[in-house]
């Protein structure tokens, strides 16, 4: 068993969340196979409970990246908590080795756009090259995945979620080898495994993989080999390859208007830029389409997205479409690489609608700074 527990945010908000067992139950499994979804069980918060948070909490907040613990901390005032399936670690005593996959968005933009290259190249990828650009302004450290440029041959073995998604066999193997390269290499956290419940690290369990993936040597690229060989016949099997494809058409259908067609009904419709909004200072209607938004509304925006915005309601409709096709981008995967084939969805959290004028900032930032990479670093260079 596995509990989830809330966060509080040092960041006051109105927005009233929804519970995830009611909009996994009520929204999400009418888009993604029920098979694959969680299930989630309520426990109300007595006097046990609490004590219980405030003996977790101070085993694990020391734990804890500091930017997540400056963002929030274990809520130990709920009005209760969720217990779920573990699913790093099998009940079976013949596999015991998990892997867990944060796909990502997996189709190339085909609406309006003004940058091309979102046609050409993944979001993923163009968002990498965004946050080493901010990591070299900021000075951070190794430890933190990007110090220097990154060169056009690291861009090209870095994973790249269009080829997972694809049911060509050379692609997804390229997908995986990306996957695996970033893991080893500490480029990326897409790729997380875990042995008999136990969360690997590299390198610190490097003696773990190694009997994992049956090899002596201490080859960083030879571990990139094997291990990409072990995933790679489990993640093409025909029902993962069918959990992903219903995954990315979700995607795609849910987001045909993109944040950059969002962000231009709203300057059309509001009179303003939708990335310049501040929650203090908004309209009527701004405020009505920034409202958070009710499990009716997320069941009709999945059933019914808009292909095109001529009003307002058209808006409101097409950003919590979006704020659906965000969370599809955002879910990780569990999937036994020795025995089982059904794969299991997690992270299926709703997006709030108050983070639409930081997504649509970020938006232009990553196009930004994506063109003025390729500027320097062409294909073939």
């Amino acid at each position: 068993m596995a509990l989830r527990l809330r966060k509080t945010c040092k960041k006051p908000t109105s927005e009233s969340a929804i519970c995830i067992d009611d909009f996994v139950s009520e929204v999400l499994v009418n888009i993604l196979s029920k098979d694959a979804l969680p299930f989630y069980r309520r426990i109300y918060a007595d006097t046990k409970v609490i004590q219980f948070l405030q003996e977790i909490s101070a085993k694990c907040e020391g734990m804890r990246p500091q930017h997540r613990r400056e963002s929030g901390s274990i809520d130990l005032e709920p009005t209760y908590i969720f217990a779920t399936q573990d699913l790093t670690c099998n009940v079976s005593p013949i596999s015991c080795f998990v892997a867990e996959i944060k796909p990502k968005c997996g189709f190339l933009y085909e609406g309006h756009t003004l940058d091309a290259n979102k046609r050409l190249y993944s979001r993923y990828r163009m968002q990498s090259i965004y946050k080493a650009e901010l990591a070299i302004g900021n000075q951070q450290s190794q430890a933190q995945n990007h110090t220097t440029d990154v060169s056009r041959a690291e861009f090209e073995a870095r994973y790249d979620p269009i080829d997972l998604f694809s049911a060509d066999y050379d692609r997804v193997q390229a997908a995986v080898t990306g996957l695996c390269g970033d893991f080893v290499f500490s480029r990326a956290n897409n790729l997380h495994l875990w042995h008999a419940g136990k969360h690997l690290k590299w390198p610190m369990n490097l003696a773990i993989l190694q009997e994992v993936i049956g090899v002596s040597e201490q080859d960083p690229c030879l571990i990139v080999r094997e291990l990409a060989n072990l995933l790679l016949p489990r993640l093409m099997h025909p029902q993962i390859r069918q959990e992903l494809d219903t995954l990315v058409k979700a995607q795609a259908r849910l987001d045909a208007i993109g944040i950059e067609g969002i962000a231009t009904a709203w300057d059309r419709l509001t009179g303003s830029r939708l990335e310049h909004c501040t929650m203090g200072k908004l309209s009527e209607l701004q405020t009505d389409l920034l409202a958070p938004a009710s499990l009716e509304e997320y069941k009709r925006a999945a059933a019914y997205p808009p292909k095109a915005i001529e009003n307002a309601l058209d808006l409101r409709t097409a950003m919590i479409a979006h704020l659906l096709s965000a969370t599809l981008k955002d879910v990780s995967f569990f999937v036994d690489v020795n025995s089982k084939t059904q794969l299991h969805w997690v992270d299926l959290d709703p997006k709030s609608v108050r983070k639409l004028p930081h997504y649509a900032l970020l938006d232009a930032q990553i196009s930004e700074s994506f063109a003025r990479w390729l500027k320097s670093h062409p294909p073939g260079s």
